[in-house]
């Protein structure tokens, strides 16, 4: 036996007659993995069920010769359907290690491991891991030695292994081996004035301590990214295999580095890749930049910058530890439009300490950028604090309580409001503007309505 199969759960509540979801492109956790195993020997077949779904009867065939399954999954719904998966491995073979891995189970890993249809978690970023797990369990070799894990034993008790931070990236094997097992033609899309984008994940981590934020936690102040020259060997891949007119990276602060940001750009004009690309910064970074660096990452194809600007009143902004000024904001967007570059910005409403104070300067300052850039996207959330977070600690002392089981996680998501600080019309009126910037899909004459309204304002 050597096959291992990798899933990506849905983000969709199959009891609803939802067919759209934010989420849309590369299951880039599942293919840093695939990339990894591939490279060992190990036969890998991905599922990406926000593509497809799957009946018992297919899985049997899927599972001929499998001996290890992993679960990717953030708080969401993924949780749900990936139980129910592996609840459909358990009932064809019992013997079929199940590994959980992603945002919430490296943030909730005790919880986790005690559902019946997990056998390992592994805390944290995991290409280093999923080769040992798959190594000793092939092997029938200890798990005590792999770190960064959760385990159960034959006998049933749960262990946890040693914990250990990493100064680099785990990628011991180039991404692009990743990309091999999935049919990447079905993830090739159309967006921002594209015809072809594709994502991938240049960085890890951040060197911000944001309260409401677990990236921090979950690397531990770290951040973490791969040498400009594999950038561009990668990207140039998907140019020539794939056709792409445009790459979207998804790392969590893409220009923490300056000079490698910088250098990535002049090998993009070296080699004349004539590919369009965005990337998120920091406000305080993108102010840093000189006028003559800002024109170069033009030319070299930047055309979009994305920033976590989450909250338009300051004090909340204090609170929550970001540093950047409602006037630095402004004068972002400001040479976002004199250079012609498209800003993309996401807010968060609905704090504790004030959550009407806060939603109302938050929505003012949002319709101020889209005056001075009507070209300006705003994606607004309703604030969800979780675990490993300080914002959790706050949470609970305003009255919030939290799930206690792995399913009931599954309806801890960023576009509903599950704290209780929040009124009736407060809700209401974050929904309405939830649909008006976008946020939420909305229907031709929902936009003729909120235009109206908006005008209003």
């Amino acid at each position: 036996m050597n096959k291992v199969l990798l899933l990506y759960p849905s983000f969709l509540n199959m009891e609803e007659k939802i067919k759209k979801t934010l989420y849309t492109d590369l299951p880039l956790s599942i293919i840093t993995l695939s990339a990894q195993l591939v490279n060992q020997g190990y036969e890998v077949e991905v599922i990406d069920q926000c593509l497809e779904d799957f009946e018992y009867r297919s899985l049997e065939k899927k599972l001929n010769g499998c001996f290890l399954v992993g679960i990717s999954a953030i708080t969401s719904y993924q949780i749900i359907n990936g139980l129910k998966f592996a609840g459909m491995i358990k009932q064809y073979n019992k013997s079929i290690k199940i590994v959980w891995g992603g945002w919430h189970a490296s943030l909730m890993p005790e919880q986790t491991i005690h559902h019946e249809n997990v056998d390992i978690v592994i805390k944290g970023p995991g290409e280093e891991q999923i080769v040992d797990v798959a190594d000793c369990i092939k092997n029938r070799r200890s798990l005590n030695y792999v770190p960064n894990i959760y385990f159960k034993t034959p006998d049933g008790e749960i262990k946890k292994t040693q914990e250990k931070i990493y100064d680099t990236f785990q990628l011991k094997n180039n991404i692009t081996d990743g990309y091999k097992t999935v049919d990447v033609e079905r993830y090739v899309h159309a967006q921002w004035g594209n015809q072809r984008v594709l994502g991938y994940e240049s960085s890890r981590g951040c060197c911000c301590q944001c309260k409401f934020c677990s990236i921090g936690s979950l690397y531990h102040g770290k951040w973490y990214g791969l040498p400009a020259e594999d950038v561009c060997h990668d990207i140039s891949y998907l140019k020539r295999c794939h056709k792409i007119d445009a790459v979207h990276f998804f790392d969590n602060n893409f220009f923490v580095n300056k000079n490698r940001a910088l250098e990535i750009a002049k090998l993009f004009k070296e080699n004349k890749l004539g590919i369009r690309w965005d990337g998120t910064i920091i406000v305080q970074q993108f102010l840093l930049y000189k006028p003559k660096e800002i024109e170069f990452l033009i030319e070299s194809g930047l055309y979009r910058i994305i920033a976590g600007i989450e909250s338009g009143d300051q004090d909340v902004l204090k609170k929550i530890n970001k540093h950047h000024k409602n006037e630095q904001v402004i004068e972002c967007v400001r040479r976002c439009k004199e250079y012609g570059l498209l800003p993309s910005f996401s807010f968060m409403v609905g704090f504790p300490w004030d959550p009407e104070e806060d939603t109302k300067r938050t929505l003012e300052l949002a319709s101020k950028l889209r005056s001075i850039h009507p070209e300006t996207e705003i994606l607004m959330f309703i604030f969800s604090p979780y675990l490993g977070t300080p914002l959790y600690e706050t949470a609970v002392a305003y009255g919030m309580s939290f799930p206690d089981t792995l399913e009931g996680w599954a309806k801890f998501t960023y576009e509903k409001a599950n704290t209780p600080w929040l009124s009736k019309k407060l809700c209401k009126k974050i929904n309405r503007y939830l649909t008006f910037f976008g946020t939420i899909n909305q229907s031709e004459k929902e936009k003729e309505f909120f235009n109206k309204f908006h005008q209003l304002l």
